[in-house]
């Protein structure tokens, strides 16, 4: 599976979260797809409850969300 089609079944997955309803993408598609990815996956894992912490750090850089 490419980039493209993981991105596309992490906004599928998001998508079934909202009750089938399409989220607002805020620009998700003219995000680089690496951090595209990365953001979809930590709004999943906030949703479905296995981020420890809402503001668990995205990165090493010590910035959190």
């Amino acid at each position: 599976m490419d980039q493209d089609e993981r991105i596309e079944n992490l906004k599928a997955e998001i998508r079934r979260l909202n009750g089938g309803v399409d989220p607002p993408s805020f620009g998700i598609d003219k995000l680089p797809k690496d951090m595209a990815e990365q953001f979809l996956t930590r709004v999943i894992a906030v949703e479905t409850g296995q981020a420890e912490d809402k503001r668990e750090p995205l990165s090493g850089d010590g910035k959190v969300w």
